[in-house]
């Protein structure tokens, strides 16, 4: 008869193996899930900042803009200077700034194909460029999102099409003696409206809680084939290696 060791060792190898291989596969599991939580609710959360910013733009366009005398100039330069009032794209840009040195935390930016003169020494990334070009390629796309990093740190940048949707956006485009392009036409894809949001916290949070499930796991699982090993050799192998010396000592 071999020695309880070595009776030991076979039985309780493949078990070893799949139950540790099993504990991986469910923290990674757990943690992937996590992951995409982690995405999911930012994404959901830059869609929010970008309606708002737009309903934001469209109240101001209607109530302040339409309703301004021709006294009182709209342009992108308009910081301490009489009857000037901010175009909708720069109170846009101008209240996201001041959020950003307030909270340091998402981004929103307004950009495009065509800028005005402010905007038109910014250097656009190669994920602005490609969203830029992907909405005005198709209409289909809703949104593009991306998980990017910059200064060292993980963000979710998503990205939706900015269109002409109201007339007096269309007129004001078209009219301005500054404006890059006149032949805007109402759908037409204007820029791009971005959120970049930090999301380095959260998933190094999602990589630590996956150590923690691992070893979590390993020491269950430990625990368990300790018991099973003890159960099994005194209440299993024991009696059977008696029997065994028993019909041996017979014959």
């Amino acid at each position: 008869m071999k020695s309880d060791t070595q009776i030991l060792i076979k039985i309780f190898t493949p078990v070893v193996a799949i139950t540790i291989i099993s504990a991986i596969l469910i923290s990674l599991f757990i943690t992937s899930q996590t992951k995409k939580n982690i995405i999911s609710n930012s994404t959901s959360y830059a869609i929010n900042t970008i309606n708002q910013y737009k309903m934001l733009r469209q109240y101001y366009t209607k109530n302040v803009i339409q309703k301004l005398d021709n006294n009182t100039k709209i342009n992108y330069i308009h910081k301490n200077i009489e009857n000037t009032v901010p175009l909708p794209a720069t109170m846009i840009k101008d209240i996201s700034s001041l959020m950003y040195k307030e909270y340091q935390n998402i981004q929103v930016y307004l950009y495009s194909d065509y800028p005005f003169a402010s905007s038109k020494n910014r250097i656009l990334d190669d994920f602005s460029k490609r969203a830029l070009i992907q909405f005005k390629d198709s209409k289909k796309i809703k949104k593009i999102i991306e998980i990017d990093s910059i200064k060292e740190q993980k963000v979710l940048r998503v990205a939706i099409a900015d269109y002409m949707t109201q007339n007096t956006c269309v007129s004001c485009h078209n009219t301005r003696i500054d404006s890059p392009k006149k032949d805007w036409k109402l759908g037409d894809v204007r820029g791009v409206l971005e959120v970049i949001i930090p999301i380095e916290k959260e998933l190094k949070m999602a990589k630590d809680l996956k150590i923690v499930i691992i070893i979590l796991l390993l020491f269950l699982v430990v625990t368990i084939l300790v018991i099973l090993y003890l159960y099994f050799k005194k209440n299993i192998l024991k009696p059977y290696k008696h029997l065994y010396d028993e019909r041996k000592s017979i014959y």
